[in-house]
Formats: structure tokens, C-alpha cells, sequence
């Protein structure tokens, strides 16, 4: 697949990873039973964390990596990325609530959405990581190969 072609799948799977990841959150907290309030402020909770997440996660060069090649270093850069954006946006919606009264969220929303999307992330990589690895085997006739040093030229 062509580099900004991944790109953009990419950012497209991770957009609806945050966002699925919102909204379980709503639906965890409030036993699946969120109140007309709270729901009606969801589209814009999950505005705001893909306004800050998704720029967050291209920031950590995450989408310069290869998913098959996904490791502890991937792990790493998602939970910065999405730690820090989580912090970012509790300060945000605090600073807004200061000036928009009826702008509420429940602090456990915060929590919530960070396990969430960290474990839909790091799954999504994780598990390409495995089915390329079940599914794409050497064919018999194929020699394997061992590259010493070269760093990420070796890996391409």
C-alpha cells in the first residue's frame, strides 16, 4: 500500500476507534442507560478528543510505522500520545466548563476513554501483527533471510 494511502486508512481506523471508544465510555459509566443531557453532548466530546488525539498520534510519528513490525516502541507511542491528550482535554473541557455551565462531563469519562482507546489502538496494531504472521508465512520455495544492523533501512 502506497505511504499516504496507509496514512489516511490509518488515521481513518484510529478516528473510529476514538470515537467507538467515547462513546462505550458514555455507555459503560451510565450503564447503558446515558441521560438526554449527557448524550446530547456526546458528538462533541467525540470531536474533541479526535481534534486532539488524532494530531496527538501523527505527532508520536505513529503513523510512519509499520504495523507488522509492531512492538514494544509502538506501545510506548500510543500510551504517550493518547496520556497526554487525555490530560489536554481534561484541562480543555475544565477551562470550558468554567465558561459554559451546562458543558458537563463525568471525570470517569476521562478514564474510560483513555483504557478504551489505548486497548482498541494497541489491539488494532497488535492484531494485524498477528494475522500477518498466522496467515503470511514463508512458501516453501522461498529462502529466509537474516539482515544484521541497517536499523529501519533493514526492516523496508
Amino acid at each position: 500500500m502506497k505511504r499516504r494511502r496507509r496514512y489516511v486508512f490509518l488515521l481513518i481506523i484510529d478516528a473510529c476507534i476514538i470515537a467507538v471508544a467515547v462513546t462505550l465510555a458514555y455507555f459503560l459509566r451510565f450503564d447503558f442507560q446515558v441521560r438526554s443531557t449527557f448524550f446530547a453532548l456526546l458528538p462533541y466530546v467525540i470531536m474533541m478528543h479526535l481534534i486532539i488525539m488524532l494530531p496527538a498520534l501523527h505527532f508520536v510519528k505513529l503513523y510512519k510505522r509499520m504495523w507488522q513490525y509492531a512492538s514494544i516502541g509502538e506501545l510506548v507511542a500510543i500510551l504517550k500520545a493518547i496520556t497526554v491528550s487525555e490530560l489536554l482535554f481534561a484541562i480543555f473541557h475544565t477551562v470550558l466548563q468554567m465558561n459554559v455551565q451546562d458543558f458537563i462531563i463525568p471525570r470517569s469519562i476521562y478514564i474510560l476513554t483513555w483504557v478504551l482507546t489505548i486497548l482498541g489502538i494497541c489491539g488494532s496494531r497488535f492484531a494485524w501483527r498477528i494475522f500477518r504472521d498466522s496467515y503470511f508465512k514463508i512458501q516453501p520455495h522461498q529462502k529466509r533471510m537474516l539482515i544484521v544492523g541497517a536499523g529501519s533501512a533493514g526492516a523496508l
